[in-house]
This record gives C-alpha cells, structure tokens and sequence, in this order.
C-alpha cells in the first residue's frame, strides 16, 4: 500500500506572499501605532517621520522589521549619554569614537508628549500592548490567504 502527497506550489507560494505581505503591513501598522502614541524622542521629525521604516528581512526569509535609522537612533532609543572616547564630551572631535555613561538623557517632550528611552517596549513580550504584533498580524495574514 502506497500513499501519494501532491502539492500545489502555486498555492504554497502564495500563501508565503500572503505571510510577507502581512508581516510589512503589520511592521506599518506598529510605525502608525509608535507615532500616534508619541513616543519616539522629537526635534524635527526626521527620526520618526523619514529615518524610521519597514524592511523586509534578509532574502530567504519571511518577515518584516521596522528599524530606525541614522547615527542618534541606539543613542537615543537607550537613553543614556554618549561622550567621546578622548575628549570625555558629548561634542567629540570629528571621528571620534562615542561611549556611554551612566547620565539618563531628558527628553524634550514639547512635539511628542510621551517621548521616552526604550519606545517599542510597550509592544514587545510583556509591554502594554504585546498582543498588538500577534493580533494584527493574524489579521492581516487571513485576509490575504487563497
């Protein structure tokens, strides 16, 4: 007695661009979720509004990330002061390599009300709102499968 398995990979693929679609839409929805609870550290926006984006994982693999970019972001997102190497100033010389210190950085929350230091927390394992990511994604996901 034999047993036959047949795949259909056309569905197969489609249901994989189905998971990656809603993987970069729910990494959109959390950018939404981050800006609309004010809490990303603001001078102008450019962190939050241009250097902040969904990025599709590395090929082969099915996901999303969103990252901030830009040379302050870890400064900023891990609230500690930054001074450099030789200089021992937060106005390092031009090359200059940069280390922490253990002065908490104060944020201006004049543009974000709730500016603070570690700002995906509240949407990670444990944070306020950590069912956010599974349950958005799950949404997102079955809308678009064949």
């Amino acid at each position: 007695m034999a047993v036959e398995i047949k795949l259909n990979q056309d569905v197969i693929d489609q249901i994989g661009q189905a998971a990656q679609d809603a993987a970069m839409e729910t990494m959109e929805a959390l950018h939404t979720e981050v800006v609309t609870a004010q809490v990303m550290p603001m001078k102008d926006g450019t962190l939050q509004n241009t250097l902040t984006s969904v990025q599709p994982l590395e090929q082969g693999k099915t996901g999303a990330r969103l990252y901030a970019d830009g040379p302050y972001a870890r400064f900023l997102y891990h609230g500690r002061l930054m001074v450099g190497d030789e200089t021992d100033s937060p106005f390092a010389a031009a090359g200059e390599t940069k280390h922490t210190v253990d002065v908490m950085l104060n944020y201006n929350c004049a543009k974000n009300a709730n500016a603070r230091a570690f700002w995906w927390e509240p949407w990670t394992p444990g944070g306020e709102h950590e069912k956010f990511l599974p349950e958005t994604f799950a949404k997102m996901l079955k809308e678009r499968m064949p």
